[in-house]
């Protein structure tokens, strides 16, 4: 799905959330953000902390949630 928005080639999972959450509308952007958080991909943390200071309020709230998902999940670990 990420491919045929972004249109640029998608070889992982992560690459294609990576994606997602550069791109410039606001919707995909909070998309990948709740796939960071609900797949617990930590490698892209950096990219989920950037949105908690975007301008969305929307993108914001996924970002604060997701962030609290991987903090949950690495506490488990």
């Amino acid at each position: 799905m990420a491919q045929r928005f972004i249109r640029h080639e998608i070889g992982s999972q992560q690459e294609a959330i990576a994606a997602l959450i550069a791109s410039d509308d606001p919707w995909l952007r909070s998309c990948g953000a709740y796939a960071v958080g609900s797949l617990g991909i930590l490698a892209l943390e950096a990219e989920l902390t950037r949105c908690l200071d975007d301008p969305d309020p929307l993108l914001r709230e996924i970002a604060r949630a997701a962030r609290l998902r991987l903090q949950q999940a690495d506490a488990k670990a």
